[in-house]
């Protein structure tokens, strides 16, 4: 598959229809531009939205606390106003240069793609990263 990296297909039971679900982009803490890691997923993102262009794309940009130098067992309560502020400009921005990327990478319409709410999740297991849904 030209995507592996980007979609798991699942199969629906009674229909035989494919679902497509896309898998999430991880980034290191605090980044917030597409680097070297995150390169081939991108490109073959970038494929499939040229493969199939009339697919409309939700990005959303997900920070945790280790974003913000925080570990990984603090709990939301505890975080004060300006770092969650932080967390949510972080998750923000990660988002937009994502979209930005894609659209300049892959000659793809801004439409296409949904910059959603930034996202901000204190689950010990979490990790910064990108959601992407249809």
């Amino acid at each position: 598959m030209p995507y592996a990296n980007v979609v798991s297909v699942a199969m629906i039971a009674g229909d035989f229809a494919l679902k497509l679900r896309f898998e999430d982009l991880i980034y290191d803490a605090s980044q917030v531009d597409v680097g070297d890691a995150q390169h081939t997923f991108s490109q073959q993102f970038i494929q499939l939205l040229k493969d199939k262009p009339d697919t409309q794309i939700k990005v959303c940009g997900v920070a945790t606390p280790v974003d913000v130098g925080l570990g990984k067992d603090v709990k939301q309560e505890n975080v004060d106003e300006e770092t969650m502020n932080q967390l949510r400009a972080i998750a923000k921005n990660r988002a937009e240069n994502f979209k930005s990327y894609v659209l300049e990478n892959g000659e793809i319409a801004s439409s296409r793609l949904l910059v959603c709410t930034p996202q901000l999740e204190f689950d010990k297991d979490a990790k910064p990263r990108i959601k992407l849904s249809i």
